[in-house]
């Protein structure tokens, strides 16, 4: 897949942010994080397995500081990638605008112009991970659900073959009692259900149209509700982590 060039990606910087759009690359270098362990100093960037050396894509604002006039960029979007970095400056720049997505902590509060956008970015960041079917690898589900607050797995259900979310719900930013502290939720239509435990909720992930509204009603109206054994012996076996 051909890239952006730095010219490429100032030309698009200053079609979304104006003539005080900027470019710049970082090369990272590798740091001592909490508890000694060496780590990337880009890191949300890069890879937690990156060992230095790797370039990180800033776009932003440019603007001059101080009596010496230092010039800077203010950050906008950053990436691995000029696409990522300019994909992430779209929806960051989209954000502060708009009331609604400003205060959004999932996807599915975003608004109408604010979705697209989000999905592009994700486009951007997941497309080395790409199979042919448009699908992510099992490499990309791993990285993908890395970068998501509270996020423990991703997979593709069997039965609509829509992406759905295990997450930790108080992490996530979901709403739960004590008794409930798993989240499954279904990213194409936000339809979410809480759990008592991570192995019920890994069982459900398999079947959305048993509890998303969306899944549901496209499948002919609703299923039996998740209050029991998960379907067909549930998803692939992790240990349960109450």
């Amino acid at each position: 897949m051909k890239r952006f060039t730095r010219d490429q990606a100032l030309r698009e910087t200053r079609a979304l942010l104006g003539e005080q759009g900027a470019v710049k690359v970082i090369t990272c270098s590798l740091g001592t994080g909490p508890g000694g362990v060496r780590r990337c100093s880009a890191i949300g960037i890069h890879d937690a397995d990156c060992r230095g050396g790797a370039a990180a894509y800033v776009v932003g604002i440019k603007y001059e500081i101080g009596p010496v006039h230092l010039r800077t960029i203010s950050h906008r979007g950053e990436g691995s990638t000029w696409e990522i970095a300019l994909a992430d400056a779209a929806l960051h720049t989209h954000r502060l605008g708009c009331a609604a997505c400003k205060s959004a902590t999932k996807m599915a509060d975003l608004c109408e112009h604010g979705r697209p956008l989000l999905d592009a970015f994700t486009r951007a960041r997941t497309a080395r991970f790409r199979l042919p079917n448009g699908r992510l690898s099992a490499a990309g589900l791993k990285a993908e659900a890395a970068t998501r607050p509270g996020c423990v797995r991703l997979a593709y259900a069997r039965s609509t073959g829509l992406l759905v979310g295990l997450y930790r719900a108080h992490e996530a930013g979901i709403e739960s009692d004590e008794e409930t502290p798993w989240a499954t939720v279904c990213e194409e239509h936000g339809g979410v259900v809480c759990h008592t435990t991570r192995k019920l909720a890994e069982g459900w992930m398999v079947e959305p149209e048993t509890w998303c509204p969306v899944c549901q009603e496209a499948r002919g109206g609703p299923k039996a509700y998740p209050d029991g054994p998960a379907p067909g012996g549930g998803a692939q076996k992790t240990k349960d982590e109450e």
